[in-house]
């Protein structure tokens, strides 16, 4: 299922009242530089705590958005997505957030965004943990992009394939 930014924001503005947070919505800060991008959001994966941290996905997990700073660039989606399959640790700190793409060896080739749609090419070794993994992989790479307003929709292929093929013959 892909998560359309109208689908996103009626899930937030449902879920906020009930755990006492006011709504944020994830994107990236610009500096005062004609629109360039200085911080963007990784997700990563709070293990078993069933939608309470943030959006619910597979195995009854929660995805969850972290800012990280970045140089001021024009193109943060292709920031972000390095941020993201460049992270090799397993955990963020003491945090106890996973990143279900620690053991993978991703490059990216190209991201495009175009009509709403984000299309996302990577290459390389995807390695999972287990059958949970494949939603947490298809849900941390897939956020990274609806983050920014322009995105609706989100394809990542990995080596030519669909990442939901991919993560589904790992």
């Amino acid at each position: 299922m892909v998560w359309g930014r109208r689908s996103r924001l009626l899930w937030l503005l449902a879920i906020v009242p009930l755990i006492g947070a006011s709504p944020v919505v994830a994107g990236a800060q610009s500096s005062g530089k004609a629109g360039a991008t200085t911080s963007v959001k990784v997700f990563l994966v709070a293990i078993g705590d069933k939608g309470k941290a943030g959006p619910w996905i597979g195995c009854g997990d929660s995805l969850v958005a972290v800012t990280k700073k970045i140089a001021p660039t024009k193109a943060p989606l292709t920031a972000a997505l390095r941020l993201t399959i460049g992270n090799h640790q397993q955990f963020l700190g003491q945090s106890g957030l996973y990143n279900a793409l620690y053991q993978a060896r991703l490059t990216l080739n190209k991201a495009t965004v175009s009509k709403g749609t984000a299309t996302i090419h990577l290459s390389g070794k995807l390695r999972l943990g287990g059958v949970c993994d494949a939603p947490r992989v298809r849900a941390q790479l897939r956020h990274v992009a609806l983050q920014f307003h322009t995105v609706d929709r989100v394809y990542v292929y990995v080596n030519g394939v669909p990442l939901s093929k991919a993560v589904s013959s790992k």
